[in-house]
């Protein structure tokens, strides 16, 4: 569908005379106006005003290296570029300007003289309107809005504008000036740009803009923010400490380890990841495969080693850089639980899985019999005296090892998320049907299809398909990442022979591999309402993203990410598609899909705990403790069925 949204300036008659269909008014069609009629249509303008042959120099010189940064010949129809579109690209331009090095001044004149020439198509779409009895383009615009949102009566509900006044304004009638305040929700409910409805009406906008549709700011997010202004994590590594850590992982990563283990204590390493080995990632990679759970533990402990070197003013130790760069820094007890206090009062006084998580990896360090301190007394050399005591090696591991199981036990019960992972969601999520508003989302989507072809409209075809994606086939960020098409069928995204598609991922690729995923290959249908758009995808706009013939992942970087390792900021694009697009939503990633998908499958079927645990592919116990919320809700709606008819009595 072609959107090209024009300005209105005339009201209907509100008379109530009837009117034969051939006699009632048309969408006026905007296809005639071409770049070139613009031209001489502003030449014509400045002659009759007496406007200097530079002023239209300046305005000519102007439009063209517009029309050239996005491939706009003369004889191209302006359509929505001037119109609806103008906001975007005029901020895409001005991108461009602002790479080329261009002043703060020339980059405010360049807008003013654009504005000039969408100014005059503007007046030119109105004068057409009114001349031509076609429907003014402001009822266009709405027109198709309503459309997309399926009616009236819904768009009414979710954006907060009465039923009669968007009836009024579809049929002919031109909002008054005190009306903008909801046009402008409008516009932030359908992801347009700001002022790509107001400025249809015409005239000048002195009303100031309303805050966008959102929800409040998430206050884990503020934390994190704040925290993220001092960070205090331990960068430079020296030399000797490299060499401990990565002992460390050899041990942890062995198949056959020299030292006594723990039966489960082995960390996996998979070939099957976005990460690429390099000198910066030298923690978490072993014969350059790479190890998920050294990262972890490494930003941890360099988190903790950071915190030593703090100044007492920040509340860290404030000891010597060259002190602390060892494993054997956790057996300083002391220091340990300062650090525990002061990371509990920084989470605003929660004890949350982190702060577990780092005492139970310091606890395996030092377990009297598979800690790999305690069997490692050489490290003894590597201990500085401002940390230790002045006892024995086997003593000082056994007594750090009992202040982490005291600790653990104190700890453990209290402990409590830092965040709720539902919170940027919980409008969405409250509905009846949490999945309607990620269908309206892909509605917001396609009212912003780029009519230029090419790679922007590529762009937009690979985010389209990316959200209905995920919307059908939850799957976590590292899967979308790495999910692959060959012709020949052998990739994880498959077309059968009935013209059907299916995912199909191995155990290995995915993070429960031990777990769910372990006797389970993901196989699961592709919903058919993607179908078309997947043939459409991987046949038509696939090919135009960089590295298409280099690599057989589905979703392409359009910033020419490297081709080996997937999409590396995918997560970083469905946060911006997500806040731009999905209403009452601050920005979320991928995962958050599983959730709304999941909670739509278990509100649409109560207590089917099975069937969401295999479209989530994972353990049916942890989607019943993931999802606990919904059985003491779904429990109550049936208890209230069940007596309705009492109450209605009462």
């Amino acid at each position: 569908m072609a959107h090209f949204f024009l300005p209105a300036s005339h009201n209907y008659s509100q008379t109530a005379q009837r009117i034969s269909r051939a006699q009632r008014k048309k969408p006026v069609t905007t296809t005639d106006t071409t770049f070139s009629q613009l031209v001489v249509a502003m030449e014509t303008a400045m002659a009759r005003t007496g406007k200097s042959p530079q002023v239209l120099s300046n305005h000519l010189t102007a439009m063209k290296a517009f029309m050239a940064d996005h491939g706009f010949s003369a004889e191209c129809a302006i359509g929505s570029h001037l119109r609806a579109a103008y906001y975007r690209r005029l901020g895409e331009h001005v991108t461009r300007l602002t790479k080329e090095e261009r002043s703060t001044s020339y980059i405010a004149n360049r807008k003013n003289l654009l504005g000039h020439w969408r100014s005059l198509l503007l007046q030119m779409d109105r004068e057409r309107a009114a001349n031509t009895g076609t429907f003014p383009p402001f009822q266009i615009a709405i027109r198709e809005l309503l459309s997309e949102a399926g009616g009236i009566k819904k768009l009414a509900k979710n954006v907060g504008i009465s039923h009669s006044a968007l009836q009024r304004w579809s049929s002919g009638t031109t909002p008054q000036t005190s009306s903008i305040p909801k046009l402008r929700r409008l516009e932030s409910y359908f992801g347009m740009e700001p002022g790509a409805l107001v400025c249809l009406l015409g005239g000048e906008d002195v009303t100031p803009a309303v805050a966008p549709i959102t929800s409040n700011a998430i206050n884990y997010r503020k934390r994190i923010s704040q925290f993220q202004q001092n960070p205090f994590r331990l960068k430079i590594i020296s030399d000797a400490f490299k060499i401990e850590w990565s002992d460390f992982v050899s041990y942890k990563t062995s198949l056959l380890p020299s030292l006594e283990r723990q039966a489960r204590g082995r960390w996996d390493l998979t070939e099957h990841t976005t990460f690429v080995a390099n000198e910066a990632l030298w923690y978490c990679f072993v014969d350059s495969k790479y190890c998920p759970t050294a990262t972890i533990h490494w930003t941890a402990l360099t988190r903790y080693c950071g915190w030593l070197t703090l100044q007492k003013t920040s509340g860290g130790a404030e000891l010597p850089s060259e002190t602390v760069q060892t494993l054997t820094c956790v057996l300083a007890i002391n220091h340990l639980s300062n650090y525990i206090q002061w990371l509990v009062k920084r989470a605003d006084g929660k004890i949350h899985e982190g702060i577990i998580g780092f005492i139970k990896f310091v606890k395996s360090l030092v377990h009297p019999i598979t800690g790999y301190l305690t069997q490692s007394p050489h490290l003894a050399a590597s201990l500085h005296v401002a940390l230790s005591r002045d006892i024995g090696w086997p003593e000082l591991c056994a007594k750090a090892f009992e202040w982490t199981k005291k600790t653990l036990k104190q700890l453990t019960p209290r402990q409590k998320q830092s965040r709720d992972t539902f919170e940027p969601i919980k409008a969405i999520l409250e509905l009846s049907n949490p999945m309607e508003e990620v269908s309206d989302m892909v509605q917001r989507m396609k009212t912003h299809r780029p009519s230029t072809g090419g790679l922007t409209e590529a762009i937009w075809a690979r985010d389209l398909l990316l959200i209905k994606l995920l919307a059908s086939n939850p799957l976590r960020a590292k899967n979308m990442k790495l999910l692959s098409y060959r012709d020949d069928n052998s990739g994880q995204l498959r077309q059968t022979t009935d013209g059907s598609w299916r995912i199909v991922i191995p155990p290995e690729y995915f993070k429960n591999q031990a777990g769910a995923a372990k006797d389970r290959p993901y196989d699961m249908p592709v919903d058919e309402a993607l179908w078309s758009d997947l043939e459409r995808y991987i046949k038509r706009y696939r090919p135009l993203l960089p590295h298409a013939r280099e690599t057989d992942y589905v979703f392409l970087s359009a910033d020419g990410e490297a081709a080996t390792k997937g999409w590396e900021t995918l997560n970083r694009r469905v946060f911006h598609l997500t806040k731009h697009y999905l209403l009452n939503c601050p920005g979320v990633g991928p995962h958050a899909f599983r959730y709304i998908n999941g909670t739509a499958i278990l509100k649409a079927m109560p207590g089917a705990w099975e069937i969401a645990a295999q479209v989530l592919h994972d353990k049916e116990d942890t989607v019943r403790k993931h999802y606990a919320h919904l059985r003491g809700t779904d429990g109550a709606e049936r208890a209230h069925a069940a007596l309705r008819s009492a109450f209605a009595r009462m």
